[in-house]
């Protein structure tokens, strides 16, 4: 295993003449280290240094790494050591190494008391005062603390599980444990001192929104963002914030990039693109990610809506005949893609800004509805209609699809969907 490593960090090494490299680091990775006997490196007797594997425990703010040596003659240097990832000299000679098993882990460390590794923490602590005074983890897997607020909406459930099955720290707030309209909820996100912030919370009754229902809109849709923004700054941590395809007025054929100026036709994409404003001026670290049709498990939370996916399905098998819009062309997400790809981007600490995240393809109402009956076997009539066949409150973009010009494409729309309807 030793001999691995080193033949691998060799490799690296030689290909990349010492010049810098991006990171994408996280907690219970192994990475080959070198710059000085107090970053993972040994003096081999003849007063050279030279490079040997640490394991990283911790990141602290997104920006610090606290790693274990996995292997070391002397006492001095076993335990916790600091590591600033904003300072590439640090870090200059780096190779990726798969995570290792915990069992493994656990054996490259048995030396090292807990008691040891809490003292060093201590001096560390000292020195570094923003490091934050959290016990050890048992299994070894620290990482970055992520709150999701929303927890219990379509999208929340998704996150929390990605989350979790990723490794990451989670505390998954909805609104029995925190009111965001009430004063002090900002205050319990500063106490909480999360690395992430993801805000799942959203009110989209598009219609009610603009016959009364504004008061709402705009303090959850438009001001939230701003304030959570504003902590998250505060906090050195990073925001990710869901917008929506309803900025866009919908007259542009050819669909939106992340770049194009937001005109909303309607009072709830006005709301959204409050809270993108307020985003950009009032945040440091962000994503603003925009997504549109969202459908998957439904949501637990009181007062949820059921996705389109749902009510079709419903309708397929207790109608004889419907009326679909054959208009309103956009794209489709599927939450639990959707979630995956969140967490992509912060793993791979991609740049902050907008992102549009969707599956791939575009469709009107009448093609998402055929495919939703052909795939649960229903022979359903079906009758393409224009949107002006049913009159609603609230304009609805012509055609608002979401162009991906910064990320790989996801899987279709369609194979996204055929996953969810095998699932229920």
């Amino acid at each position: 295993m030793y001999q691995k490593l080193f033949d691998d960090w060799n490799s690296i090494k030689k290909k990349t003449d010492n010049r810098h490299l991006d990171f994408n680091v996280r907690a219970g990775d192994i990475w080959w280290m070198t710059q000085g006997v107090n970053i993972g490196s040994e003096i081999d007797g003849k007063g050279k240094s030279f490079t040997r594997p640490c394991l990283v425990l911790k990141i602290v703010g997104g920006e610090m790494l606290l790693v274990v040596p996995l292997t070391s003659k002397s006492k001095k240097y076993d335990g916790y050591m600091p590591l600033k990832l904003g300072n590439r000299e640090n870090m200059m000679c780096l190779n990726h190494i798969k995570t290792i098993s915990k069992k493994r882990i656990l054996g490259r460390i048995s030396h090292i008391s807990e008691k040891q590794l809490e003292e060093i923490k201590v001096k560390i602590a000292n020195y570094y005062g923003f490091l934050k005074k959290t016990p050890l983890c048992s299994n070894v897997r620290i990482t970055m603390h992520i709150l999701i607020l929303g927890s219990q909406g379509m999208l929340g459930q998704e996150l929390e599980r990605v989350a979790a099955a990723r490794g990451f720290s989670v505390t998954a707030w909805d609104k029995k444990d925190i009111d965001v309209t009430e004063a002090g909820a900002l205050g319990k996100i500063r106490e909480l001192k999360p690395d992430v912030i993801i805000n799942s919370i959203a009110y989209n009754a598009v219609d009610h929104i603009e016959e009364e229902g504004w008061g709402t809109a705009e303090k959850i849709n438009g001001e939230l963002p701003g304030q959570l923004a504003a902590v998250a700054r505060e906090l050195g941590a990073t925001l990710v914030h869901f917008s929506s395809d309803y900025v866009f007025d919908g007259e542009n054929d050819a669909g939106y990039a992340e770049d194009a100026e937001p005109q909303p036709v309607n009072a709830y994409g006005r709301s959204k693109m409050m809270g993108e404003d307020a985003v950009r001026m009032l945040g440091d670290k962000y994503y603003i990610v925009r997504l549109s049709r969202l459908f998957g498990k439904p949501a637990v939370s009181e007062g949820a809506k059921r996705s389109f996916v749902d009510i079709m399905i419903n309708l397929g098998q207790t109608k004889d005949a419907i009326d679909l819009v054959d208009e309103e062309k956009d794209c489709v997400t599927y939450a639990p893609d959707l979630a995956e790809e969140v967490f992509n981007l912060l793993e791979e600490k991609v740049p902050y800004g907008i992102y549009h995240i969707t599956n791939s393809g575009a469709c009107t109402w009448y093609d998402f509805g055929s495919e939703i009956f052909k795939l649960i076997g229903s022979d359903i009539a079906v009758t393409p209609v224009p949107a002006s066949a049913f009159p609603r409150p609230a304009a609805r973009p012509r055609t608002s699809e979401l162009l991906n010009t910064k990320r790989p494409a996801m899987r279709s729309w369609q194979a996204a969907l055929e996953e969810y309807i095998r699932s229920i």
